[in-house]
């Protein structure tokens, strides 16, 4: 007897439950056989089965021969077409059976909806949801309702999603927690806590996913307020216990906020603790630089905590590194070993690498790229690249990327970003501009806006403005980083006037400054006295609160005002610091040293001792600076003992030049050369200190000597050396040394001579009575002659008695400013001391109009 429908039936549910593909093919064939395939009830059992195992050609066929679709034969075929990916199939499937007039159940359609999302047809996402809405569906089904929402959400339609979530008939936390989770994925924070509001405003309350994404938005946005709203409402439950996620997205959102209290405080309620919840509260710890703080709390987790895990060991490193715990971090370095992780995780690897490099141990460093299995990845070599750019050992960094990309890995933004830095610390402009055309290549400059800006600074470094200027201007976006690595560009090549334009132009493309940018500005200001600039620029960085915070600012303000002649100004920005350390002292002491009011600096100077800041070797170049201006030899040698004992003298040259030059003004030169025989490392500041103090005592062959000295020890003299040598053979009237040196200076070492070394030459010419001479080098001059040329000209005129040579320089002084009376009085002078007759020397009728006016 052939069995029944119904007992087709039975074994069908039986073998569906099984999975049995063999026997459902046998079932198939004997249905078809025996005509029962067509059967409402044992066809669909049928379809259903073919779907379970796979077979949808087979589920298709036995489908298409049914006399009567019924809704469970249409939901099985179009859900077996979704979960074997054939997603518009089932779309179209959906479509024709609207045509028959049956609508699919609840899971069907979150099927199908979800296939329209992985489509990413918001067309057909927008009929289904038409459909749904005719159905009514949404009144009994929730999961239908959050399952629209979470369409909108990842079409990025937002607007839609959250009129859907208030217009839903059944209102339910799900739907509002993907509308939540949906616009904190979108970066839109702000609209996560508005859904909040209106989802407590619906009446339905927030679960601990919700309260999660809350506390995520919060922490996005800074809104800390909030922050601490929402604990206290999660306080009112027991949910911070019972949910360690919740509790660690709390401790995370105080963490990164810097408020390390709050989140300690957090952690301590807890009655357990997860690997996550301890390296979120040691990763907070260690972003804020409490470093010590961390390494307690890794203390306090090995004793009672679970196991670390890679980042937890990833955020210990970190905070060795940054506190230079030698010895721990080579314990660490030991338990990673004992652990396997270094072959498993190349984020520890890169922290070790940074961490040694970091600390200059490059070899050890490179120990641990040789150890890891996987260490031909970018971020473990870019850590070593970074390390040697961070010890300013630029050509080391450009070796390891070549060795880096010859084994076939290739550079990230973060790997340009070091070595266009090495390129700019070397001044290697030939590599930087390799490595822009390879970024040009690959457009990174256009995605990653600190690729671009460090393309800026390196050109800036290398001395190229216009190529960064034009690397400037190609940028999509520019920040304040970029718009401060050009503007110091343009301060390092002293173009004052062009970096007040470009922070016009900044501000007007609504760029906000920031310190760096106004330290530049200030800088400038204070180079080319616009006190006007300087004055605005101070009343906007006081608006902003920004003089509490940054003390280099405050001193590059003092030094502005100082430069600007408003000494008073720069005292009162002192003043009003809220703290001061060497830095801020140094820049006052400074404005006083440099604007010959000595004694003032020497006050300041005692002033700081007072407040127990330890004087720098700035602060001791200043101070000797100031000595020096005032003869100040007693308080010099005072100086120079507490130097002394700091070990200053050998170690730091510009304290020995200033400590030099201090003694040279002074006029005790041979302690000047006592503090340059003990100085290990000479360069041409010291020589040229101790050759001025020699030709102002009027010992011009020792000043020579020196001067030759210097040059057979390798020290190339510079401008400054030559005006020396130049005014003191003018003043002793070694006319031949002069020529010679005043010759070799451009012929031999390439120094163009400048106005105040013409002036030199032509005094000495001028005193040996070589005035045709003179006169020919003042014509000679590259820039435009001085109107002291030819006073200098006019007095050796009066000395030697040369009437004719005189009235030219006189006509010369004249074009120049016809209102000096020095010159005046110096043709007076000549005319004065002639008795010859055959001279008009009645100078007040040749000139009297003149001299008149």
């Amino acid at each position: 007897m052939p069995p029944s429908v119904e007992t087709l039936v039975q074994v069908l549910h039986t073998c569906s439950k099984a999975k049995d593909a063999i026997v459902a093919l046998r079932l198939h064939s004997y249905a078809s056989k025996n005509g029962l395939h067509s059967h409402s009830s044992l066809g669909t059992c049928m379809v259903s089965l073919f779907v379970e195992v796979g077979r949808m050609h087979l589920a298709q066929k036995v489908f298409d021969s049914l006399l009567c679709k019924d809704e469970s034969s249409w939901s099985s075929l179009i859900n077996g077409y979704v979960e074997n990916g054939e997603l518009g199939h089932a779309l179209t499937l959906y479509e024709a059976m609207q045509d028959d007039l049956f609508q699919p159940n609840g899971f069907t359609l979150v099927n199908l909806i979800n296939a329209c999302i992985k489509l990413k047809d918001v067309e057909r996402g927008c009929k289904v949801h038409a459909a749904i809405d005719r159905t009514g569906v949404l009144h009994v089904d929730n999961f239908v309702g959050s399952a629209l929402v979470s369409m909108y959400v990842e079409f990025g339609l937002l607007l839609k999603a959250q009129e859907l979530c208030n217009t839903l008939p059944v209102q339910n936390v799900v739907a509002w927690n993907v509308l939540i989770s949906g616009c904190i994925n979108h970066n839109q924070a702000k609209e996560a806590l508005s859904s909040h509001e209106q989802m407590q405003l619906k009446g339905v309350f927030p679960n601990a996913i919700t309260f999660s994404c809350i506390l995520k938005a919060c922490s996005s946005l800074g809104a800390m307020d909030k922050a601490s709203e929402i604990r206290a409402e999660i306080g009112k439950s027991s949910l911070l216990k019972e949910n360690l996620f919740l509790a660690n997205v709390l401790i995370d959102t105080y963490a990164k906020s810097g408020m390390l209290k709050e989140a300690q405080e957090v952690f301590d309620l807890l009655p357990s603790r997860d690997v996550i919840t301890w390296t979120t509260l040691i990763g907070g710890y260690v972003q804020h630089g409490q470093c010590e703080e961390a390494l307690k709390c890794y203390e306090l987790m090995q004793i009672e905590g679970p196991s670390p895990n890679a980042m937890t060991f990833v955020c210990i490193l970190r905070a060795c590194t940054t506190i230079e715990a030698f010895e721990k971090g080579m314990e660490i370095h030991t338990e990673f070993l004992r652990l396997g992780f270094m072959k498993t995780d190349p984020f520890i690897g890169s922290a070790l690498i940074d961490m040694y490099s970091k600390w200059g141990k490059f070899s050890k460093a490179c120990e641990v790229i040789d150890m890891l299995s996987v260490h031909n990845n970018v971020v473990t070599w870019t850590a070593l690249i970074s390390g040697y750019v961070h010890h300013n050992h630029g050509e080391e960094a450009l070796k390891c990327l070549e060795q880096m990309q010859s084994q076939g890995v290739a550079p990230n933004a973060a790997t340009f970003v070091c070595s266009l830095k090495a390129c700019g610390s070397i001044r290697n402009a030939e590599k930087g501009s390799e490595l822009h055309e390879q970024i040009v290549r690959w457009g990174l400059s256009e995605r990653e806006a600190s690729v671009g800006c460090a393309l800026v600074d390196m050109y800036v470094k290398c001395g190229m403005l216009v190529e960064a200027k034009e690397v400037f201007d190609m940028l999509p976006d520019r920040n304040v980083v970029t718009w401060s690595a050009l503007i110091m560009g343009y301060i390092q090549e002293e173009l004052h006037e062009e970096v007040l334009y470009w922070l016009n132009r900044m501000d007007s493309e609504g760029v906000s400054p920031n310190a760096v940018t106004y330290i530049g500005s200030l800088k400038a200001c204070g180079n080319i006295c616009a006190i006007e600039k300087g004055t605005e620029l101070h009343a906007e960085i006081a608006r902003k609160g920004l003089l509490k915070d940054d003390l280099f600012l405050g001193s590059t303000m003092i030094d502005m005002y100082a430069k600007c002649g408003s000494l008073a100004k720069a005292q009162e920005i002192f003043h009003m610091l809220s703290t001061r350390n060497v830095v801020t002292w140094n820049a006052l002491i400074n404005c006083y040293a440099r604007t010959e009011h000595g004694e003032m600096a020497l006050y300041h100077f005692e002033g700081m001792k007072r407040e127990a800041i330890s004087p720098n070797a700035i602060t001791y170049a200043c101070v000797l600076k100031a000595c020096g201006s005032i003869g100040a030899a007693e308080k010099g040698i005072k100086i120079h003992a507490e130097i002394g004992r700091s070990g200053l003298i050998r170690t730091d040259l510009f304290v020995a030049s200033a400590m030099i030059d201090m003694y040279s003004k002074c006029g005790l030169i041979h302690q000047a050369q006592g503090v340059f025989d003990i100085i290990p490392f000479r360069n041409v500041v010291h020589w040229s200190a101790l050759i001025t103090g020699y030709a102002q005592q009027g010992e011009i062959e020792v000043a020579l000597f020196l001067f030759e000295r210097m040059v057979k020890e390798g020290n190339e003299p510079d401008s400054a050396t030559f005006h020396i040598i130049l005014s003191g053979c003018s003043h002793s009237g070694d006319i031949d040394k002069g020529e010679t040196y005043f010759e070799i200076m451009s012929s031999a070492y390439g120094i163009p001579p400048m106005l105040h070394q013409h002036m030199c030459v032509v005094d000495l010419l001028g005193r040996s009575g070589q005035l045709e001479m003179a006169v020919a080098i003042i014509k000679k001059t590259p820039c435009h002659p001085s109107s002291a040329m030819w006073r200098a000209m006019l007095g050796a005129c009066k000395k030697w008695g040369q009437v004719e040579v005189g009235r030219d320089a006189f006509h010369q002084a004249m074009q120049l400013d016809e209102k000096q009376t020095a010159a005046y009085v110096c043709m007076s002078n000549i005319y004065a001391m002639l008795k010859s007759h055959d001279i008009d020397t009645n100078v007040d009728k040749i000139y009297g109009s003149q001299i008149c006016n």
